[in-house]
């Protein structure tokens, strides 16, 4: 039994392990009391820092919010707030510890005056200085301490007005823009066609549903690299007293080191020149997918073909959204105002040519015009004078950057003002361009005038001041003419071209009217009589074609010995030239095609300096003056297809154009075997060659000619050719093995006529880019394409697959045709197929990819359509019987 005064374990641990908590428990008050002074001496040192930290933050704090849409980090006012909060708890025990430490007895172990014992304070001041330490290191911590402010997805949209007709235009955009393997996105189409627009609407949308997203729109007219540098640091915040000294590789580091973590959209408007967006700075290969780059562009050549965009064109209105846009800009009140305004709105509104600019700006012209009076007089200046218009003029500063922005060579400019001269909307061959154009000596005397003339129109369509209308044809729209004439007079200060094309004139301007004039224009009327005499001693140039012209009397010509083209085309009832012709001696340009001439006499020979003459078409000429020809050296393009005088002196004829040394372009129709011999002997002429008519060649039963004189031959007709058996095509050797070697890469149509010993064209396979071809009345003909014949041509030729371009085809009075080829083809641009009279004919060689264009329209008689085998079910076509004979 244990004593009665013992203490059982338990209890006893708990009493020892109570009795150490409460020594630790005074130690630490004691430990309060003991540091009190030395805490507070250290507060007071750490509170100063402290307050140097927060001064530092704040300085560089108010540095970023003094840039636009900067503000400051969250965590950085959190830390700011609880400073704030800290320094006034600090001062509080600032401000009490003189009295604490004078209580203070005993070296700080007791209080003088028991009642005010506390130890609170000691711990207090202890953990506050905890606590500024903390502040201290953790305001030393921050490298970013501002950001860009979020937009506001409503105050910061860009105003746009709504774009009528380009809604699904919009929509493709958008497609792609939700696409995420579309990087770049790019807009193009001619000036004030709605681009921007679009581009805002773009910019508003991205706006409106993703608030997520850095949205950088930059207006790049005129700018380079850096200056798009500069908007992109700008609209990022970098830019300030440091950024304008770095250079642009610097640049692109900082604006790298933002957007690759980032998810952006950046939009471009008006690039005329290729930027290299990589260089600037801008992440595409490695960035996030939701990244973009739109940008509107009027040149497509220079700029999308080296960013490699998706891109998507932009383009007139149709004449219904037109109409609308013209009819809501003008309004109620004045649509209102009489009945027939409406109907005169629409007039006036098809003047403007689709462009979205250009209707909204005539307009609003006539939003205050109320009576048809002046709407009429309204629509008779503007088509008579549209580049005098007043509500147009702003339109043509905007379209004036297109001509701006050409290529800085003069030619190239006065190529596109020399467009001035025709009529709205006329659709132009571009031979006959490059013809007024080496007339005019825009281009040089060499053989590469041609190439250098569609090279030149090659520039315009892309620049969108030329529209083209096919491969051989191009238009100038109302608008880009009457620029051009613009152009003419605000260049030169002076208005010294007189257009008026198109407007049912019957007589020409009277003779005192002339002067001063370097060029006129009255293509297009209904002109009969011409004045007297005209004062025109500055005249160059005179479109007198498409009219009613009979007679030019002598003289008209008398004052005009500065003329250098002379176009009077297209007025049949006009049968002879005055003998005064003989005073336009620096003449280089003259257009007689479809004209009544009967005779050119010898008074011609004046003209010594003629570059281009023009006689296509032109029956009646029957007579021309030997030798007349031969003495136009100068001569650089001569054109006599279906010319009368060749059927009469064929071969004499030949033979003076075989004197014409510096002749580099020739059509000509042949009439007779005799003058095709003569031709034959000229490979400089053979190889001068666009179009050729050989006819009644009754003597002729082969052909033989190399493949290289007929490099630039682009239409061949052979008629009334009853012996001709084989046109032979000679390839050079080893001519098959040089890259070069393309075949006919010009020859784009082909008319065969009552050749009734041909079998087979297997030669049309060396006709790479054939686009109509028309074959009839050939009875003894089986096959197009010979197989058997193939064995004939280089090796390398008989895999190609033929007729890729064509696009029609005429077979008529074939009757022993079986095959135009042996395998079906994929005829990728074909529109028609006639086929009449040719009743062996009973399958025709479409493969599936034939369809893809909007399919073939075929033409024949319904028996032979009943009788028709199709290889390929699938193919997309219609039938259009044809119920005439076919002789």
């Amino acid at each position: 039994m244990g004593s009665c005064n013992s203490i059982p374990q338990p209890a006893e641990d708990t009493i020892l392990a109570a009795l150490f908590s409460f020594k630790n428990y005074v130690s630490r008050k004691l430990k309060y009391k003991r540091e009190l002074k030395r805490n507070i001496d250290s507060l007071k040192a750490e509170l100063k820092r402290l307050i140097e930290v927060k001064n530092d933050l704040l300085r560089r704090v108010d540095n970023e919010e003094k840039q636009p849409q900067r503000e400051r980090l969250s965590q950085v006012q959190g830390w700011l707030t609880r400073v704030a909060d800290t320094l006034t708890e600090v001062d509080e025990l600032i401000t009490d510890s003189s009295e604490e430490v004078e209580r203070l007895c005993l070296g700080g172990f007791c209080y003088k005056n028991y009642k005010y014992a506390s130890f609170s304070f000691g711990k207090r001041v202890a953990k506050k200085l905890e606590v500024v330490k903390s502040l201290k290191e953790e305001g030393g911590e921050f490298r970013v301490v501002a950001d860009r402010r979020p937009d506001d997805p409503v105050d910061d949209q860009i105003p746009s007005e709504p774009t009528v007709g380009l809604e699904s235009t919009f929509d493709e955009v958008w497609r792609c823009y939700e696409e995420d393997q579309v990087k770049i996105i790019g807009l193009y189409g001619r000036g004030g066609v709605g681009k921007t627009a679009l581009l805002n609407q773009i910019y508003n949308k991205i706006r409106e549903t993703s608030a997520d997203i850095i949205l950088i729109r930059i207006s790049a007219t005129n700018k380079n690299l850096e200056n798009i540098q500069d908007e992109i640091g700008e609209n990022l915040r970098l830019y300030d007293e440091s950024w304008k000294n770095k250079s642009s590789l610097e640049k692109a580091k900082d604006i790298l080191r933002i957007l690759k973590t980032k998810k952006f959209v950046l939009l471009l408007d008006d690039i005329w020149e290729w930027v290299d967006l990589t260089e600037a700075g801008v992440p595409l290969s490695d960035s996030n997918a939701v990244s973009k780059v739109f940008f509107t562009t009027r040149l497509l050549m220079n700029v999308c073909g080296r960013m490699k965009p998706h891109m998507i064109p932009v383009e007139c209105l149709g004449h219904e959204n037109a109409l609308k846009l013209f009819l809501s800009t003008v309004g109620d009140w004045a649509l209102g105002s009489h009945p027939e305004i409406p109907s005169l709105a629409e007039t006036m509104a098809k003047e403007c040519g689709g462009l979205p600019l250009g209707l909204i700006k005539v307009a609003e012209a006539m939003t205050h015009k109320k009576t048809p009076q002046e709407w009429d007089y309204a629509i008779n200046e503007f088509q008579r004078m549209g580049h005098e218009y007043s509500g147009m003029q702003e339109v043509y500063r905007v379209l004036r950057s297109s001509y701006d922005h050409l290529p800085k060579d003069p030619i190239i400019q006065s190529c596109f003002l020399y467009c001035s001269l025709f009529s709205k909307n006329h659709i132009i061959s571009k031979r006959d361009l490059i013809d007024c154009w080496i007339g005019r000596r825009f281009l040089d005397d060499k053989h590469v005038a041609q190439n250098k003339g569609y090279h030149i129109i090659g520039i315009l369509l892309h620049a969108g001041l030329l529209e083209e209308e096919d491969d051989d044809r191009v238009k100038i729209n109302g608008i880009t003419r009457d620029l051009a004439l613009w152009l003419i007079i605000n260049d030169k200060g002076k208005e010294n071209v007189f257009v008026n094309t198109g407007a049912g004139l019957t007589e020409a301007p009277e003779a005192g009217e002339w002067g001063g004039l370097t060029g006129v224009s009255m293509m297009e009327n209904q002109v009969e009589i011409l004045p007297e005499r005209p004062s025109a001693h500055c005249l160059e140039d005179l479109f007198l074609n498409d009219n009613n012209l009979k007679v030019i009397n002598g003289g008209f010509f008398t004052f005009m010995s500065c003329l250098t083209i002379l176009r009077l085309s297209n007025n049949r009832s006009l049968t002879e030239l005055p003998p005064e012709i003989s005073i336009l001696v620096s003449l280089q340009h003259l257009d007689l095609s479809r004209t009544g001439i009967k005779e050119l006499r010898e008074e011609l020979r004046a003209l010594s300096k003629l570059r281009c003459l023009i006689l296509e078409d032109t029956p009646a000429l029957q007579t021309i003056s030997q030798p007349l020809i031969s003495n136009f050296l100068m001569l650089r393009v001569l054109r006599m297809l279906e010319c009368g005088a060749l059927s009469q002196n064929g071969e004499s004829l030949v033979g003076e154009v075989i004197c014409l040394q510096r002749l580099n372009s020739l059509d000509i129709s042949l009439n007779g075997s005799s003058a095709l011999q003569r031709l034959l002997t000229s490979h400089r002429l053979l190889s001068c060659l666009e179009s050729v008519c050989l006819q009644n060649l009754t003597q002729t039963r082969f052909i033989r000619v190399l493949l290289a004189d007929l490099k630039n031959l682009k239409k061949l007709h052979i008629l009334d050719c009853e012996n001709l058996e084989e046109l032979q095509i000679i390839c050079e050797d080893g001519l098959e093995n040089t890259e070069g070697f393309c075949g006919f890469r010009n020859l784009c149509e082909v008319k065969i006529r009552a050749c009734s010993k041909l079998k087979d064209l297997t030669w049309l396979i060396l006709a790479t880019s054939l686009r109509r071809i028309v074959i009839s009345d050939c009875p003894e003909m089986e096959e197009l394409i010979s197989v058997g014949r193939l064995v004939d041509f280089p090796e390398r030729v008989r895999g190609r697959i033929p007729f890729k371009k064509l696009e029609f085809l005429a077979l008529r009075g074939l009757q022993n045709l079986k095959s135009i080829n042996e395998n079906a083809l994929p005829f990728l641009k074909l529109k028609e197929i006639e086929v009449i009279g040719c009743p062996q004919l009973k399958t025709l060689p479409l493969d599936s990819e034939s369809s893809k264009e909007g399919g073939i329209v075929i033409k024949g008689e319904q028996q032979w359509w009943d009788g028709l085998r199709w290889e390929d079910p699938t193919i997309s076509s219609t039938f259009d019987p044809f119920f005439k004979p076919w002789w």
